[in-house]
């Protein structure tokens, strides 16, 4: 929820709060990678789920949220040792703006993450 200049975090329909303060988290921008998601042979609990390995290497679908604006465009990450970078869908670099970044990992196709306005 774009609040202030920032966008508020709720999960599940409550504020996500910081553990420390107890404020809800704040950001000034939000990213959003949708990524293929593999099952691995390792397994995770007792329940016998595999380990989810989240493929953030080659290129995806993006969306950035800035400045109270959701701009689609791709992730470009070549080298695993390699930052991601963003870019518009003409191609052209997507900067973020000044300040902190959250970024939510979605498998591709992913479409129940919204970002509502106040």
């Amino acid at each position: 929820m774009w609040i202030n200049g920032r966008y508020s975090r709720w999960t599940d329909g409550e504020p996500h709060l910081d553990a420390n303060s107890g404020e809800q988290l704040r950001f000034d921008n939000i990213v959003v990678v949708a990524a293929e998601h593999v099952n691995t042979d390792i397994v995770e609990d007792t329940n016998g789920e595999p380990s989810i390995q989240i493929q953030i290497w080659g290129e995806g679908p993006a969306s950035v949220f800035r400045n109270g604006v959701r701009i689609n465009g791709r992730w470009h990450r070549t080298d695993p040792s390699h930052m991601l970078t963003f870019t518009d869908l003409d191609g052209n670099i997507l900067p973020l703006a000044p300040g902190t970044t959250f970024f939510q990992l979605v498998p591709l196709g992913f479409d129940s993450l919204f970002v509502a306005e106040k």
